[in-house]
Protein backbone atom coordinates (compact mmCIF):
# COMPACT_ATOMS: atom_id res chain seq x y z
CA UNK A 1 0.00 0.00 0.00
CA UNK A 2 1.38 3.52 -1.06
CA UNK A 3 2.57 6.03 1.62
CA UNK A 4 -0.01 9.07 0.96
CA UNK A 5 1.23 12.54 0.74
CA UNK A 6 -0.14 14.65 3.60
CA UNK A 7 0.06 18.24 4.19
CA UNK A 8 2.19 20.34 6.89
CA UNK A 9 -1.91 20.77 8.45
CA UNK A 10 -2.94 16.93 7.66
CA UNK A 11 0.30 15.87 9.83
CA UNK A 12 -0.26 18.34 12.49
CA UNK A 13 -4.37 17.01 12.75
CA UNK A 14 -3.06 13.15 12.52
CA UNK A 15 -0.41 13.96 15.55
CA UNK A 16 -3.46 15.68 17.45
CA UNK A 17 -5.51 12.66 16.88
CA UNK A 18 -2.57 10.41 18.12
CA UNK A 19 -3.27 12.65 21.42
CA UNK A 20 0.11 14.91 20.94
CA UNK A 21 -0.51 18.35 22.25
CA UNK A 22 0.83 21.52 20.79
CA UNK A 23 1.67 24.69 22.51
CA UNK A 24 3.38 26.45 19.44
CA UNK A 25 1.26 24.86 16.37
CA UNK A 26 3.16 27.87 14.02
CA UNK A 27 6.94 26.94 15.39
CA UNK A 28 5.96 22.75 14.85
CA UNK A 29 4.28 23.61 11.25
CA UNK A 30 7.77 25.60 10.78
CA UNK A 31 10.07 22.28 12.05
CA UNK A 32 8.17 20.09 10.04
CA UNK A 33 8.41 21.75 6.86
CA UNK A 34 12.59 22.24 7.89
CA UNK A 35 13.10 18.61 8.88
CA UNK A 36 10.29 16.46 7.68
CA UNK A 37 7.71 14.39 9.90
CA UNK A 38 9.62 11.06 9.52
CA UNK A 39 12.96 12.90 10.83
CA UNK A 40 11.01 13.83 14.23
CA UNK A 41 8.05 11.73 14.59
CA UNK A 42 8.87 8.51 13.47
CA UNK A 43 12.21 8.80 14.25
CA UNK A 44 11.73 9.71 18.01
CA UNK A 45 8.14 8.76 18.94
CA UNK A 46 8.95 5.54 20.75
CA UNK A 47 9.86 7.14 23.79
CA UNK A 48 6.28 8.95 24.16
CA UNK A 49 4.10 6.15 23.04
CA UNK A 50 1.52 4.67 25.40
CA UNK A 51 0.66 2.29 22.39
CA UNK A 52 1.80 1.51 18.92
CA UNK A 53 -0.68 0.60 16.02
CA UNK A 54 -2.18 2.76 15.97
CA UNK A 55 0.49 5.09 17.70
CA UNK A 56 -1.15 6.87 21.08
CA UNK A 57 0.86 9.28 22.94
CA UNK A 58 1.25 9.31 26.46
CA UNK A 59 -0.91 11.89 28.49
CA UNK A 60 0.61 15.58 28.38
CA UNK A 61 3.16 15.06 26.12
CA UNK A 62 4.23 17.60 23.43
CA UNK A 63 5.14 18.56 20.21
CA UNK A 64 8.05 20.23 22.08
CA UNK A 65 9.34 17.16 23.74
CA UNK A 66 9.29 15.14 20.32
CA UNK A 67 11.83 17.70 18.53
CA UNK A 68 13.71 18.01 21.87
CA UNK A 69 14.53 14.77 22.00
CA UNK A 70 15.43 15.24 17.68
CA UNK A 71 17.14 18.02 18.37
CA UNK A 72 19.52 16.57 21.39
CA UNK A 73 20.09 13.56 19.07
CA UNK A 74 21.44 16.00 16.11
CA UNK A 75 24.04 17.64 18.81
CA UNK A 76 25.22 14.13 19.89
CA UNK A 77 25.36 12.91 15.82
CA UNK A 78 27.70 15.88 15.44
CA UNK A 79 29.56 15.51 18.69
CA UNK A 80 30.04 11.87 17.29
CA UNK A 81 31.72 13.09 13.73
CA UNK A 82 34.07 15.54 14.56
CA UNK A 83 35.24 13.42 17.64
CA UNK A 84 35.63 10.33 14.96
CA UNK A 85 37.32 12.35 12.33
CA UNK A 86 39.75 13.44 14.84
CA UNK A 87 40.23 10.03 15.24
CA UNK A 88 40.27 9.39 11.85
CA UNK A 89 43.07 11.76 11.48
CA UNK A 90 45.21 10.63 14.15
CA UNK A 91 44.91 7.17 13.06
CA UNK A 92 46.01 8.27 9.30
CA UNK A 93 49.12 10.36 10.89
CA UNK A 94 50.13 7.58 13.01
CA UNK A 95 49.48 5.05 9.99
CA UNK A 96 51.80 7.15 7.12
CA UNK A 97 54.66 7.66 9.75
CA UNK A 98 55.43 4.48 10.78
CA UNK A 99 54.59 3.20 7.03
CA UNK A 100 57.15 5.62 5.76
CA UNK A 101 59.47 4.97 8.19
CA UNK A 102 59.76 1.16 7.63
CA UNK A 103 59.08 1.27 3.56
CA UNK A 104 59.59 4.63 2.39
CA UNK A 105 57.98 7.39 0.71
CA UNK A 106 57.20 6.10 -3.30
CA UNK A 107 53.98 4.18 -3.31
CA UNK A 108 55.71 1.37 -5.57
CA UNK A 109 57.55 0.64 -2.47
CA UNK A 110 55.23 0.70 0.59
CA UNK A 111 52.23 -0.54 -1.83
CA UNK A 112 53.96 -3.88 -1.92
CA UNK A 113 51.62 -6.85 -1.12
CA UNK A 114 54.31 -8.71 0.73
CA UNK A 115 54.39 -5.81 3.11
CA UNK A 116 51.40 -6.82 4.47
CA UNK A 117 48.93 -10.14 5.54
CA UNK A 118 46.51 -11.41 2.97
CA UNK A 119 42.91 -11.28 5.13
CA UNK A 120 40.25 -12.74 4.37
CA UNK A 121 39.22 -14.79 1.12
CA UNK A 122 36.84 -13.14 -0.75
CA UNK A 123 35.06 -14.98 -3.12
CA UNK A 124 33.72 -12.24 -5.60
CA UNK A 125 32.98 -14.88 -8.62
CA UNK A 126 32.28 -18.05 -6.92
CA UNK A 127 35.28 -19.84 -8.08
CA UNK A 128 39.14 -20.01 -6.89
CA UNK A 129 40.90 -19.53 -10.26
CA UNK A 130 41.61 -15.82 -9.48
CA UNK A 131 42.05 -15.58 -5.19
CA UNK A 132 41.47 -12.29 -4.17
CA UNK A 133 41.91 -11.06 -0.71
CA UNK A 134 41.00 -8.29 2.07
CA UNK A 135 44.97 -6.84 1.19
CA UNK A 136 44.30 -6.69 -2.26
CA UNK A 137 40.73 -4.98 -2.24
CA UNK A 138 42.58 -2.24 0.54
CA UNK A 139 45.62 -2.09 -1.97
CA UNK A 140 43.52 -1.56 -5.48
CA UNK A 141 42.18 1.74 -3.56
CA UNK A 142 45.09 2.78 -2.72
CA UNK A 143 46.66 2.78 -6.13
CA UNK A 144 43.59 4.19 -7.50
CA UNK A 145 43.98 7.23 -5.34
CA UNK A 146 47.89 7.60 -6.36
CA UNK A 147 46.29 7.96 -10.12
CA UNK A 148 43.98 10.74 -9.05
CA UNK A 149 43.77 13.83 -10.84
CA UNK A 150 42.98 16.06 -8.22
CA UNK A 151 44.96 17.84 -5.74
CA UNK A 152 46.93 17.17 -3.65
CA UNK A 153 47.70 14.10 -5.37
CA UNK A 154 48.55 15.45 -9.04
CA UNK A 155 50.57 18.12 -7.56
CA UNK A 156 52.99 15.38 -5.59
CA UNK A 157 52.88 12.80 -8.46
CA UNK A 158 53.93 15.80 -11.24
CA UNK A 159 56.31 17.75 -9.19
CA UNK A 160 57.93 15.20 -7.03
CA UNK A 161 57.53 11.58 -9.39
CA UNK A 162 55.67 10.25 -5.95
CA UNK A 163 52.78 10.26 -3.47
CA UNK A 164 54.09 9.88 0.20
CA UNK A 165 52.10 7.95 2.65
CA UNK A 166 50.89 10.77 4.33
CA UNK A 167 49.54 12.46 1.21
CA UNK A 168 47.91 9.30 0.17
CA UNK A 169 46.02 8.71 3.09
CA UNK A 170 44.19 12.33 2.34
CA UNK A 171 41.76 10.12 -0.03
CA UNK A 172 41.21 6.98 1.94
CA UNK A 173 38.14 6.90 4.17
CA UNK A 174 37.89 5.79 8.36
CA UNK A 175 36.69 2.28 6.59
CA UNK A 176 39.92 1.76 4.14
CA UNK A 177 41.93 2.84 7.05
CA UNK A 178 40.68 0.11 9.64
CA UNK A 179 41.30 -2.42 7.19
CA UNK A 180 44.89 -1.06 6.30
CA UNK A 181 45.00 -1.39 9.96
CA UNK A 182 44.03 -5.17 10.25
CA UNK A 183 46.43 -6.03 7.72
CA UNK A 184 49.47 -4.68 9.39
CA UNK A 185 52.14 -6.90 10.91
CA UNK A 186 52.12 -7.23 14.14
CA UNK A 187 55.23 -4.72 14.63
CA UNK A 188 53.66 -2.10 12.20
CA UNK A 189 50.51 -2.27 14.34
CA UNK A 190 52.67 -2.07 17.79
CA UNK A 191 54.01 1.08 16.49
CA UNK A 192 50.83 2.97 15.56
CA UNK A 193 49.26 1.81 18.86
CA UNK A 194 51.74 3.67 20.68
CA UNK A 195 52.22 6.43 18.61
CA UNK A 196 47.82 6.74 18.91
CA UNK A 197 47.70 5.95 22.52
CA UNK A 198 50.89 7.37 23.70
CA UNK A 199 52.21 4.60 25.66
CA UNK A 200 55.77 3.19 25.25
CA UNK A 201 56.15 0.66 23.08
CA UNK A 202 57.78 -1.42 25.48
CA UNK A 203 54.75 -1.99 26.99
CA UNK A 204 52.67 -2.68 23.85
CA UNK A 205 55.11 -5.36 23.46
CA UNK A 206 54.56 -6.84 27.05
CA UNK A 207 52.41 -9.21 28.21
CA UNK A 208 49.85 -6.20 29.43
CA UNK A 209 50.17 -5.16 25.78
CA UNK A 210 47.31 -7.81 24.54
CA UNK A 211 45.15 -5.86 26.70
CA UNK A 212 45.81 -2.66 25.12
CA UNK A 213 46.04 -4.39 21.27
CA UNK A 214 42.39 -5.61 22.00
CA UNK A 215 40.97 -2.25 23.45
CA UNK A 216 42.50 -0.56 20.63
CA UNK A 217 41.53 -3.17 17.83
CA UNK A 218 37.85 -3.06 19.42
CA UNK A 219 37.75 0.62 19.78
CA UNK A 220 38.59 1.21 16.27
CA UNK A 221 35.40 -0.97 15.25
CA UNK A 222 32.85 0.95 17.16
CA UNK A 223 34.05 4.44 15.81
CA UNK A 224 33.66 3.21 12.62
CA UNK A 225 30.63 2.22 13.21
CA UNK A 226 29.34 5.29 15.00
CA UNK A 227 31.10 7.53 12.39
CA UNK A 228 29.18 5.37 9.93
CA UNK A 229 25.58 5.99 12.10
CA UNK A 230 26.14 9.61 12.90
CA UNK A 231 27.30 10.33 8.82
CA UNK A 232 24.05 9.16 7.20
CA UNK A 233 22.00 10.90 9.90
CA UNK A 234 21.04 7.53 12.21
CA UNK A 235 19.63 8.03 15.58
CA UNK A 236 22.42 8.10 17.88
CA UNK A 237 21.20 8.80 21.26
CA UNK A 238 20.03 4.72 21.61
CA UNK A 239 21.94 3.11 19.44
CA UNK A 240 24.24 -0.06 19.80
CA UNK A 241 26.31 -1.47 17.12
CA UNK A 242 25.69 -4.45 15.68
CA UNK A 243 29.12 -6.45 15.51
CA UNK A 244 31.18 -4.43 17.16
CA UNK A 245 31.72 -4.42 20.91
CA UNK A 246 34.48 -3.96 23.59
CA UNK A 247 35.80 -7.55 24.82
CA UNK A 248 35.88 -7.61 28.52
CA UNK A 249 39.48 -5.53 29.02
CA UNK A 250 41.35 -6.19 32.20
CA UNK A 251 42.75 -2.90 32.11
CA UNK A 252 39.68 -0.70 30.79
CA UNK A 253 36.51 -2.01 32.93
CA UNK A 254 37.85 -2.08 36.34
CA UNK A 255 38.99 1.82 35.45
CA UNK A 256 35.58 2.32 34.75
CA UNK A 257 34.28 0.33 37.55
CA UNK A 258 32.43 -1.86 35.37
CA UNK A 259 33.09 -5.72 36.78
CA UNK A 260 32.88 -8.74 34.77
CA UNK A 261 29.22 -9.68 36.19
CA UNK A 262 28.67 -5.89 34.71
CA UNK A 263 29.67 -6.53 31.68
CA UNK A 264 28.06 -9.77 31.16
CA UNK A 265 24.92 -7.56 32.11
CA UNK A 266 25.89 -5.50 28.49
CA UNK A 267 27.30 -2.60 30.93
CA UNK A 268 30.84 -1.39 29.19
CA UNK A 269 30.21 -3.52 25.79
CA UNK A 270 29.41 -0.49 22.84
Amino acid sequence: MKKPFTTIDQQINILKKRNLLFVDEETAKRYLTQYNYYEIVNGYKECFLKQKDPDIFKDNITFDHLFSLYDLDKKIQRAVRDSTLEFEMNLKAATSYVIAEKFGVDEKVYLKRTNYKNGNFINTDNTTKNKVYEIDQVLNKFNKITKENTQPFKHYRDKHGHIPPWILVKGATLGNMKSFFKLQKSEVKNEIISIMTGIPLSIIQSPIGEEIKNLFSDTLNLCYKFRNRASHSGRIFNYKADGAKIRYNKLFHPMKGISQKDYKQGYGQN
